[in-house]
């Protein structure tokens, strides 16, 4: 990954390519994207449709359930079907910012400072698993008189439990390692960040940027390590200048977890 930036620094101060209305724009195809996808998948897969966490698995599965005339639950889903629901969502997340840097005439890799250096492979990856290993357990043993610790890792377990193959595993690694930290940090990070730090003071733009990240994943007992984690991944990227390195941040970060899980079950 190599381009130029294409904000400009004067000082603290940037001018972003990106808008509050890109933001807004992004985010309502991204979800009507994935509703439309949960809607067409019910009438080729029928009632067996179902999915779970995240935003697109939640919303294809209500979209699913409404179509069914049932009430939204929240039963589990086929590693298969879980791709099938977010590549919609994905595609709206990085196609419209792409749509929009290409008409701005810009590209996407310059509008998001999509660039890396050797070195930010390693170091993103051992940030990400030091944040997962060491960040979030303080932060929920400071949250332990207040919540259920023991429910943590049962979004992330109900996605690894299904990966009981070959292929499974493929497919975990194609959804948690590549899709997500790519599409995600291409979108929170490149034009959330990017837009809000062109125009409000920097440490704004990184708490908005974060507590965005962290609801659109609509798992309650999760939202504080990602939290915590959208800030670094915006504290990182903000610092160098380089979206490759909070995108291998990413990956470590759900890597941990992955392993982990993989490992018990």
């Amino acid at each position: 990954m190599n381009s130029s930036p294409a904000t400009s620094h004067a000082g603290d101060q940037q001018v972003s390519l990106w808008k509050f209305t890109d933001i807004v724009l992004t985010t309502a195809i991204a979800i009507v994207a994935s509703l439309i996808a949960g809607a067409i998948a019910v009438g080729v897969i029928g009632p067996r449709l179902t999915a779970p966490t995240g935003v697109g698995g939640y919303l294809g599965r209500v979209a699913t359930q409404l179509e069914l005339g049932q009430e939204p639950s929240a039963p589990g889903a086929s590693l298969a079907v879980l791709m099938i629901l977010q590549v919609p969502l994905w595609m709206g997340l990085f196609c419209v910012p792409w749509w929009l840097a290409r008409r701005r005439k810009e590209s996407l890799p310059a509008a998001i400072e999509l660039t890396q250096k050797p070195k930010d492979i390693p170091l993103g990856l051992l940030i990400g698993a030091a944040a997962q290993l060491i960040m979030v357990p303080l932060i929920y043993l400071a949250l332990s008189p207040l919540i259920d610790t023991d429910e943590l890792s049962a979004p992330a377990r109900e996605i690894t439990d299904k990966a009981n193959d070959p292929l499974g595993i493929v497919l975990l690694i194609l959804v948690v390692l590549c899709g997500a930290p790519l599409v995600e940090e291409i979108f929170f990070r490149g034009v959330v960040y990017g837009a809000l730090r062109g125009r409000y003071s920097n440490w704004l733009a990184i708490l908005v940027s974060a507590i965005f990240f962290a609801i659109f994943h609509l798992q309650l007992l999760q939202l504080p390590a990602l939290l915590a984690f959208g800030v670094l991944a915006a504290v990182i990227y903000g610092k160098t200048k380089r979206l490759g390195i909070a995108i291998w941040a990413h990956v470590g970060f759900n890597a941990v977890t992955v392993a982990g899980l993989l490992a018990q079950s």
